[in-house]
């Protein structure tokens, strides 16, 4: 795996911009690593791409964004795309909010704590439209160990290498954040 790189922007736009060159520039895009600085947060990106091989012929793709909320955060959710299994889930009574949205909420499972907040932050079209369409992920907060804050977290199940596809997917990460922030 490629060292831990650092992107340090003075703004998200900023950053993102870096970023984009930085992942063009890279030597291997599939495997990347950064601590990317917005001027608010700090975000951790990283790309992995494993070919497999030998007995197993499994491979292994997956593209993570996670970054520190503060530690008095109160508010949780999960949202992951509808599937076969959350459909069996919802039948057996798993939660699934409703966020008012047809076109987001026929396409992903929502859970939350905090119906109101989430709806606020889900208001943006392209913001929903850019979970509803995606594949694979599962967007959430996770709770961290006492003292700790908790962690705003974005795992996709396949390498994102296309610098078009991670700059929209780091804009609706950061705009989820900064809902939060």
């Amino acid at each position: 795996m490629n060292e831990n790189r650092t992107i340090k922007g003075t703004s998200v736009e900023d950053a993102v911009e870096q970023l984009t060159t930085d992942v063009t520039w890279s030597e291997s895009p599939n495997n990347y690593r950064a601590t990317i600085h917005t001027g608010t947060h700090d975000v951790f990106l990283e790309t992995v791409r494993s070919a497999g091989g030998g007995d197993e012929g499994w491979g292994f793709e997956q593209t993570t964004l996670m970054t520190s909320l503060p530690s008095n955060n109160q508010f949780k959710f999960a949202i992951t795309p509808e599937d076969v299994i959350n459909r069996i889930g919802k039948f057996f009574g798993m939660q699934d909010v409703k966020i008012g949205y047809p076109e987001f909420d026929d396409n992903v499972l929502v859970q939350t704590n905090d119906e109101v907040k989430l709806k606020q932050i889900f208001a943006d079209s392209s913001l929903r439209s850019i979970f509803q369409n995606l594949s694979g992920y599962s967007f959430h907060i996770d709770k961290a160990e006492k003292g700790e804050g908790d962690h705003l977290h974005l795992v996709i199940q396949h390498a994102i290498t296309n610098t078009a596809d991670l700059k929209k997917l780091f804009g609706a990460f950061n705009q989820v954040l900064h809902a939060l922030s």
